[in-house]
Formats: C-alpha cells, structure tokens, sequence
C-alpha cells in the first residue's frame, strides 16, 4: 500500500482508515456479496450524517 498526506502524520492516518474499512469490507464479504447504494441512496446517507451526532437547533 502506498499511502499520501500533507504529512508523514496524515500518511499514517490515511494507511489506518484504509485498513479499517479493508477489514470491515472483508467482513461483509465473508456473510455474502454487500448490496452497494445507488448514487441517489448514498447522497441522501450523506445529507442524513452530516446533522448525525450534532445538537438540533431550535
């Protein structure tokens, strides 16, 4: 793997989350084939998380 950054820092941040998501992806295949979202499911997952974990305001 080759991994880039700003920084040997982030270099090494990116190579973690890298492996992370490598490691989750291999998981989800070992109980099957994952269902992908289409382009339209992922923008709204996006629009849902960006509030996600943050107060409402009111």
């Amino acid at each position: 793997m080759i991994a880039a950054g700003k920084d040997l820092a982030e270099a090494f941040k990116n190579t973690v989350e890298v492996e992370n998501l490598s490691e989750i992806y291999l998981r989800a295949l070992a109980v099957g084939e994952p269902v992908l979202l289409t382009k339209d499911e992922f923008a709204d997952a996006l629009q849902r998380f960006a509030s996600y974990g943050k107060p409402k305001q009111e």
